[in-house]
């Protein structure tokens, strides 16, 4: 899928940068430099929350395949998502409305560093009715 994404956009004029795996150092100095992040389903049922919420983290517009279950993140609100065969449009699509591209970005990167943080996931579990909880 990657290889095929990056033969789609060099067509169009766009490079696709291919990282394979690397060390965390390296994978974030990629993220924050970069425009899109993509984020392909390893499986059909994957759901790439790790990856996304990385992506967000460094501030990259993280583009992934369409799929169910994304919990607290929103297509569309924090990330964009489309179906495989149209990954290359939406990329292409983000790459040439630049204002679009920063904006989502923003949201998704606010997101993941202002509401989606480890005080805010503790102060909903001791606010959480306890009154329904097992004794």
């Amino acid at each position: 899928l990657l290889r095929r994404l990056q033969q789609q956009l060099a067509g169009r004029g766009r490079k696709l940068t291919l990282t394979g795996r690397c060390d965390p150092a390296a994978r974030e100095r990629w993220l924050n430099r970069a425009r899109i992040a993509v984020c392909p389903l390893r499986m059909p049922h994957d759901f790439a929350g790790m990856r996304v919420l990385l992506g967000m983290a460094c501030g990259a517009l993280v583009v992934g395949e369409q799929c169910d279950g994304t919990a607290a993140f929103r297509a569309g609100e924090h990330f964009a998502m489309a179906p495989a065969d149209q990954l290359a449009d939406r990329i292409a699509y983000y790459l040439d409305h630049e204002e679009e591209r920063r904006s989502l970005a923003r949201r998704g990167h606010r997101f993941v560093t202002e509401a989606l943080t480890l005080a805010d996931a503790v102060g909903k579990m001791l606010a959480a009715d306890t009154s329904r909880a097992p004794a």
